[in-house]
């Protein structure tokens, strides 16, 4: 990591640009758009399948969870998710 430039408090210098001389794009300009529906619903099946495959390993070894049954975690998970798919 490179050092850090340092600055006397008495000096109005402000920080110089980065050493490669191109400056910060702003997101807007790289093409940000938002996910259309069928992304999002991609995305959020995506997350589920993820969720669904590990949540119960994930969930026994927490000590705030070790007195929950697997179906007790699998069903929380499984409302959150409808609401989280809730137009």
């Amino acid at each position: 990591m490179p050092a850090k430039r340092e600055y006397s408090s008495d000096s109005d210098e402000k920080p110089k640009p980065s050493i490669s001389g191109s400056p910060k794009k702003s997101r807007i300009s790289q093409g940000k758009k938002p996910f259309t529906s069928e992304e999002e619903t991609a995305f959020l099946e995506i997350v589920d399948d993820i969720v669904r495959s590990n949540l119960w390993n994930a969930a026994k070894n927490r000590p705030e969870l070790a007195d929950r049954k697997q179906a007790s975690v699998q069903g929380h998970w499984d409302a959150m998710f409808k609401k989280m798919k809730k137009p």
